[in-house]
């Protein structure tokens, strides 16, 4: 029996349609976490750009290292690159929960709980998405498929308009939030 080396188009794209699930979050994050560190976290605006910053330098160092440790690694069991897809993803999963979930700390402690759950996120995110990202091009080698994906998802975001009343029902959801903060508060007095 002769082994496949290369995947069928079939098989490429049905691989690529994890992409569509990557960009999806991807985009909610890039585009919905300044707003909720400033409106619903309650951070300043220049300490969560700041973080942004500190995040993007730390991924600096640590997403070629992340590729040296993929290359390096060849899991039995997993091979070269599922390994850290199928251990990555799920940690990355529980990671976005605990970003978008709000802490009663302190100011200074919702700052620290942002750096260390943002800066996990993206370690958890580079772990994940560079080793697939990896093998969806060893398996296609064909560059239009992640190309595809992007499109896609672009499209599917603008499904998803904040209009005014979209607007208006993000702000009585705040609303309701801070009160529960409150009344929370008020009852551990």
């Amino acid at each position: 029996m002769k082994r496949q080396t290369e995947a069928t188009t079939l098989q490429a794209w049905w691989f690529s349609v994890g992409n569509i699930a990557n960009n999806l979050i991807f985009m909610l994050i890039t585009m919905f976490m300044m707003f909720f560190f400033t409106n619903v976290m309650g951070l300043d605006p220049v300490v969560a750009g700041t973080l942004f910053m500190v995040a993007r330098l730390v991924d600096a160092f640590t997403d070629p290292i992340m590729g040296m440790i993929i290359d390096r690694t060849n899991l039995k069991r997993f091979g070269k690159y599922r390994g850290f897809i199928h251990f990555g993803a799920p940690l990355l999963g529980v990671v976005v929960v605990a970003l978008f979930t709000v802490p009663n700390f302190s100011a200074g402690g919702k700052v620290l709980y942002a750096y260390i759950v943002y800066i996990l996120y993206s370690l958890c995110w580079t772990a994940a998405v560079q080793s697939e990202g990896t093998l969806n091009a060893l398996l296609a080698c064909r560059s239009f498929i992640p190309i595809a994906a992007y499109v896609i998802t672009l499209i599917a975001m603008h499904f998803y308009p904040i209009d005014k009343q979209g607007e208006a029902d993000l702000q009585v959801a705040l609303d309701e939030l801070k009160q529960k903060e409150t009344e929370v508060g008020q009852a551990a007095e």
